[in-house]
């Protein structure tokens, strides 16, 4: 029988461990472009916005939140966060990148809590924005055909 040896066992932890990881980092961008194009384009929401979609918000006053299950709807979402968000965009449109969360800060419990109700397949993921006063936390889902189908924010101001 052949012992394994410590390098064999890192390569099969991380092959194991990757996936995972390259799931985050793929939604991650995939956030990162919808984010630019929320802020750039007006008129509609991103094409890569799935339907249905699910906007949640903590530590603001709650605009624009539910799940949108047709175009018309989502257009209409699409209005109000345009008009309620806009401190969000802005500070993307100023050069605000989206950030990974630091292992020192723990995701809130409340997003992780709305997450579980969300009955839809995909890859949730985290991220951070530090924006001017504010601090944006990120859990997010995004589907296998490269959509965010749910976007849930905590914000705190600083």
């Amino acid at each position: 029988m052949v012992k394994p040896t410590p390098l064999i066992v890192v390569v099969l932890l991380v092959s194991f461990e990757s996936r995972g990881r390259a799931d985050e980092v793929a939604a991650r961008g995939i956030l990162k472009q919808w984010l630019h194009d929320a802020a750039t384009h007006t008129d509609a929401p991103p094409d890569s916005t799935a339907t249905p979609f699910e906007y949640h918000t903590l530590g603001v006053k709650k605009h624009c939140e539910g799940t949108f299950n047709e175009p018309k709807a989502l257009m209409a979402w699409w209005k109000c966060f345009r008009k309620a968000e806009d401190y969000l965009l802005t500070d993307f449109q100023n050069g605000g990148e989206l950030e990974l969360p630091s292992a020192r800060v723990p995701m809130p419990k409340s997003l992780k809590t709305m997450a579980k109700r969300i009955r839809m397949p995909g890859t949730w993921a985290e991220g951070v924005f530090v924006g001017d006063g504010m601090t944006s936390r990120f859990l997010f889902l995004t589907t296998e055909r490269g959509q965010v189908a749910a976007l849930l924010v905590d914000v705190t101001f600083f």
